[in-house]
């Protein structure tokens, strides 16, 4: 096995570990928060949107640092993550806990555009499409993790107490960074793109298509985690433990559609799959609100795992073959800031439609999302734009 081989399987590690944490605290968060400081609905919605705001926030500047630097913003960036959890045991009042969302935003600012621009370095452009696949797949399988540890934990301890053990977890992220990533020669590849070229290069359409389907499939992401676990038990009485094996499904089925990406990419143009993901969308709400069938809930949220599935990595892919090897790492900041624009202002929007009409109306009204995205597709793409290898 090459170095760099080994590096890339540490890229997966790092990500399935922070994922875990990351996805474990995003669960129980709003049920904690909830439970503890009797938050209401538009509380919880600011509450799950202030880590990705400040990531929004932070994460192009924090991009252009890169360079000698980057190994080094990097790092802290992990660190803070791991540290971030620890606080909400210690946290009184909502607005503590909005302080703490505050430091893991920080924490998350630039490690996502950093690793993808780290994997396509390290990748040859034969493999680069399935370096990502892979790195993607990280995701789900980090999110099922979380939502087993999440689980296990609440049943033996209560929910305080993930937060100790994702703290715990977030550290161990930090191992294979330290002791494989840390030497990759990629790091000095990673530059600043020239001011020159900044904008020739954000209005490719192919950027266009990819930075705004992203960001409405932030949206209906983010509204998802924030409200379906309250949906649940209200509307079922669904116990934490329900909660927990829905998600779980859902993240497994996630995970599945990313394992058979090539599959599918060579079935179907990205154009086509990005399209055929929102429509299952659509259709997955559109259940959610009409249904009072707890198993017809969890087939559709099987369906919502398909379109979550296909946006990312395809998004991904798309940004690794339109801009040049030393600009991956602005542009997928870009690409990240869109994710964390739709993150911060789907909770919120959709709160004030839970405090008027409902959860599940709220739920609904993402299929409006998921429309627009659908035209978005339909005419900055063009079938057939970019050959894909995923070999």
């Amino acid at each position: 096995m090459t170095s760099e081989s080994r590096n890339l399987i540490a890229t997966y590690l790092i990500e399935f570990f922070g994922q875990t944490s990351w996805s474990s605290v995003n669960l129980v968060l709003p049920l904690y928060t909830s439970a503890t400081f009797h938050a209401s609905a538009v509380e919880i919605g600011l509450v799950m949107s202030t880590a990705f705001a400040m990531a929004m926030i932070l994460r192009v500047p924090a991009s252009l640092l890169i360079g000698k630097s980057g190994k080094y913003v990097f790092f802290s960036g992990l660190a803070l993550s791991a540290i971030a959890p620890l606080i909400y045991t210690r946290a009184y009042d909502v607005q503590l806990v909005l302080a703490v969302r505050v430091l893991q935003g920080l924490g998350a600012a630039i490690l996502p555009p950093i690793m993808l621009s780290l994997i396509s370095l390290m990748s040859s452009p034969q493999s680069r499409g399935r370096d990502i696949g892979r790195y993607t797949t990280a995701v789900p399988l980090g999110m099922i993790a979380g939502s087993a540890v999440t689980a296990v934990v609440i049943a033996a301890y209560g929910m305080s107490e993930t937060f100790i053990v994702n703290t715990a977890i977030g550290f161990v992220a930090l191992v294979p960074a330290l002791i494989f990533l840390a030497r990759s020669s990629a790091w000095a590849s990673l530059k600043r793109p020239t001011h020159s070229s900044l904008m020739p290069m954000l209005t490719k359409k192919p950027l266009l298509g990819s930075f705004s389907a992203f960001f409405l499939f932030a949206i209906l992401y983010s509204v998802i985690l924030s409200y379906l676990p309250l949906y649940l038990s209200e509307k079922f009485s669904a116990p934490a433990s329900t909660v927990i094996a829905v998600f779980t499904a859902y993240f497994a089925f996630m995970a599945a559609v990313r394992v058979f990406l090539n599959r599918l990419m060579s079935a179907l143009d990205k154009r086509i799959l990005l399209m055929l993901g929102f429509a299952c969308a659509i259709a997955a709400v559109t259940v959610l609100f009409l249904t009072s069938n707890l198993l017809l809930v969890a087939l559709a949220f099987l369906v919502l795992g398909f379109c979550h599935g296909i946006v990312y990595p395809t998004s991904a892919i798309i940004v690794s073959e339109t801009v040049r090897p030393a600009d991956l790492t602005f542009v997928n900041s870009v690409l990240a800031t869109c994710f964390d624009l739709g993150a911060t202002l789907g909770p919120i929007t959709t709160g004030l439609i839970a405090e008027s009409y409902g959860i599940a109306s709220a739920l609904l009204s993402t299929s409006l999302t998921s429309f627009v995205a659908i035209l978005v597709v339909h005419k900055t793409l063009k079938t057939g734009s970019f050959p894909l290898n995923l070999a």
